[in-house]
């Protein structure tokens, strides 16, 4: 490979590089903090986005005539950007939304888990074996169902940990594709 190209890849790997490690910073953040407020939520991950956004775009701008890539990176970065853009100036409006979603999330997980639970026990009862794993798997079901109906805010919070730990091995892979980047590439 031209020696032109490995600085080229380096310094691509440095961008990614810093990526996985602000994902990996604000899924910490998110992750350790659950009890903060949503809005704070929407922002932190609207920062993150506008700032790998930014990224991606200085990426496909500065290395991606040596890529096949770069209107995916450009395109990529340019939907990042722009929802977090939103994220950032739109909280308010984002934050409805993302409770709304949330929400009727945990609702519809409880109401999966309630049925389901149902179903386990209906099943169990008529089966010949395995009746007490059976009604012990429902019975847990419709307990989890009725937990996260009655707690819709807790099972908000938990989902948010949830996005929290996408970003955290979401950054980590971008940090091994990063230290990595020559021998995958070349």
């Amino acid at each position: 490979m031209a020696k032109g190209n490995d600085k080229l890849i380096e310094k691509a790997g440095w961008l990614i590089g810093i990526s996985g490690l602000l994902m990996v910073l604000f899924g910490l953040i998110l992750f350790f903090t659950p009890a903060m407020t949503i809005e704070t939520a929407v922002l932190i991950i609207g920062a993150v986005l506008t700032v790998v956004g930014v990224l991606k775009l200085c990426e496909a701008l500065f290395f991606g005539h040596a890529a096949r890539y770069a209107g995916n990176l450009a395109t990529s970065g340019a939907v990042s950007l722009i929802v977090g853009m939103i994220m950032l100036f739109g909280s308010p409006f984002v934050t409805g939304g993302v409770i709304l979603a949330f929400g009727a999330l945990a609702a519809l997980l409880g109401l999966v888990a309630l049925v389901s639970g149902a179903g386990h026990i209906a099943y169990a009862l008529k089966a010949k074996k395995g009746k007490t794993l059976g009604i012990a798997l429902g019975l847990v079901l419709l307990a989890l169902g009725f937990i996260v109906l009655f707690n819709l805010l807790g099972s908000a919070i938990a989902l948010i940990m949830l996005v929290a730990i996408f970003m955290i091995v979401y950054g980590l892979v971008l940090i091994v594709l990063a230290l990595n980047i020559k021998e995958i590439v070349g």
